[in-house]
């Protein structure tokens, strides 16, 4: 039955009509047919008038969409969530056939709305029309001679081929409006490929590889050993603590979420702690003492560099202290960090994104080329041949060519 068929309830004479074909053909069909209506009717769906109906929908293939920004034609896809309620339950057979026309009837919209804008949208703005789609789809809805509830859309997308065009798209224009950036993108590239070979070089002659090391952002005196809980009274109790997992935060210089280890001393005044709570109100402060660091290095981390945490080393003992005096457990106790660890894969990325700043000024880049290249243990022998000429001119963009050390069209040195 088609969505036509599903809307106002097909052809009520189709049991009627006679079957083609030869009489033991005619007596398995009509078996089959009555195996399937019963089939059916035992999974069928009682419609309650006062209870709404989910369910999903979304375009059935991708659609070919023509970005207007770019000019390239993306195959896209979107999908989204809807409910109705049905007063008509005399109109649906079941639940499920409302779930099925519903879906139907949603997906064509969306793929409508698709098709019409292909030529004039920015497909990357389209889901800030997101309240025109829901309204759109639940106008259509409505045909259905049902309450519409609910329609969400819940995305868009591309496929892996379309979205590589569209940002491969997007790379060069930024290097076109930015000759000086596109410069350094490639000497960047080619640094990159060179201690790459390097490193394959070093592997093929059996030689040990680097390991990232994580970044110590502070660390003190060592932290003591843990040991059992004392069985007798004793005050002050000496309690070391290390964050379980990473304190994870938005850092303000990477714009990308990190994440610091810590750890250190809790000594905490016994006196009104009973000695068979030591464990439960050292566990209590530990969990609060965590908890207040996790606020402060969030804080901090909003407004400076993720190694500036250092310089608030006194903030967050005398707050951590506070903190356990205010909740938790309650009791007085001194707070002292002893060590910020920043793990090697957020060094990574943190380092990545300094030298891409750094990338921006052309001379500024070699130097900073040469001196990683040092740290890599390449000779200047090595750098020399791997000194690269830029491909377009910093000072007007255009295209160096096989130029000597001058531009040809401004007369600047390269």
């Amino acid at each position: 039955m088609g969505l036509l068929g599903s809307l106002f309830g097909g052809n009520k004479n189709t049991e009627n009509h006679a079957v083609a074909g030869t009489p033991a053909a005619t007596a398995g069909a009509k078996a089959n047919a009555a195996a399937k209506v019963n089939t059916n009717a035992s999974a069928a769906t009682p419609i309650d008038p006062k209870r709404e109906i989910h369910f999903k929908f979304g375009t059935k293939a991708p659609i070919s969409f023509k970005d207007a920004k770019t000019g390239l034609t993306l195959k896209v896809r979107g999908f989204g969530n809807a409910s109705v309620l049905v007063e008509d339950t005399a109109s649906y057979k079941s639940a499920e056939e409302v779930m099925e026309t519903g879906r139907e009837m949603a997906s064509e919209a969306l793929e409508r709305f698709l098709q019409e804008n292909s030529g004039n949208a920015d497909f990357m703005r389209l889901m800030s029309r997101q309240n025109e789609i829901n309204e759109m789809v639940g106008e259509t809805l409505k045909q259905g001679r049902w309450k519409v509830m609910m329609v969400r859309l819940a995305g868009l997308s591309m496929d892996d081929e379309s979205k590589q065009a569209y940002e491969k798209f997007r790379e060069n224009q930024i290097m076109a409006e930015n000759p000086a950036l596109a410069q350094a993108m490639a000497i960047k590239q080619e640094a990159e490929a060179f201690m790459e070979a390097q490193k394959e070089q070093r592997r093929a002659n059996g030689e040990e590889e680097k390991v990232p090391e994580d970044l110590v952002i502070y660390r003190g005196n060592p932290l003591p050993e843990t040991k059992e809980f004392p069985k007798v009274l004793t005050n002050p109790l000496v309690i070391p603590f290390h964050t379980p997992a990473e304190i994870i935060f938005r850092d303000i210089e990477t714009k990308a979420s990190m994440g610091v280890s810590m750890g250190g001393v809790i000594t905490m005044d016994t006196t009104d702690v009973p000695v068979d709570r030591y464990k439960t109100y050292a566990d209590a402060a530990k969990s609060v003492v965590i908890s207040q660091l996790s606020v402060i290095v969030t804080k901090v981390c909003m407004n400076e560099s993720v190694e500036n945490l250092r310089d608030h080393i006194g903030e967050m003992n005398e707050e951590t202290a506070e903190a356990l005096l205010k909740q938790g457990p309650r009791v007085k106790a001194q707070v002292r960090i002893e060590e910020i660890v920043l793990p090697a894969k957020y060094r990574d990325i943190l380092e990545h994104v300094r030298l891409a700043q750094e990338m921006s000024d052309p001379e500024r880049a070699r130097a900073v080329l040469e001196e990683k290249m040092r740290e890599q243990g390449i000779t200047p022998e090595q750098q020399q041949a791997a000194v690269y000429r830029p491909k377009f001119c910093p000072n007007c963009g255009s295209s160096t060519g096989d130029s000597g050390k001058f531009c040809r069209n401004c007369g600047t040195k390269l």
